[in-house]
């Protein structure tokens, strides 16, 4: 498998807690690349990964791998045996979640984009106006990082009619 580009080798994931990553569902049937992905972010250190596509079709894909197949055995449930137990040796060191639109997961998507879009356009969700003991710690190193609050994830769900 390919080895992530050197910029990208040194990435402070630490603080990382979930990473969610849209595929087109086309580019979703490339298993290959998918486990390519997932491999890539392995090797950086990602921990829990949501992967959405809106027609599901990562979710039909890997289901057998995911959640094992009727003799426990996930690599032999698909034609794409190989695929699935690179996936099976991810998901052994990361969490990972596939979604899809018929999840019901849409309204916080369109929660996330509404908060990012806040930041972007210079509201106050920034590390300089959230004061916490791990903040002053270490706030030469995080200034004007993003910080939303489940105040402000609630907020910004009740404003799209998710909640």
């Amino acid at each position: 498998m390919n080895k992530p580009p050197p910029h990208y080798r040194n990435l402070q994931l630490g603080r990382l807690k979930y990473l969610a990553i849209v595929v087109d569902s086309r580019e979703a049937k490339n298993t290959v690349k998918i486990n390519q992905l997932l491999y890539w972010l392995k090797t950086l250190g990602v921990k829990y990964v949501c992967l959405y596509d809106i027609d599901g079709v990562l979710k039909k894909l890997f289901a057998p791998g995911m959640n094992g197949s009727r003799d426990n055995n996930p690599g032999d449930y698909l034609d794409a045996s190989a695929n699935i137990k690179a996936l099976d040796c991810c998901q052994k060191q990361m969490t990972i979640e596939c979604i899809s639109g018929s999840d019901g997961k849409e309204g916080i998507a369109k929660a996330a984009n509404l908060l990012c879009s806040s930041y972007l356009n210079g509201d106050s969700y920034t590390q300089e106006n959230v004061k916490s003991e791990e903040n002053v710690k270490s706030e030469e190193n995080v200034e004007n990082e993003p910080v939303f609050t489940e105040t402000d994830m609630a907020s910004a769900l009740k404003s799209i009619d998710a909640i």
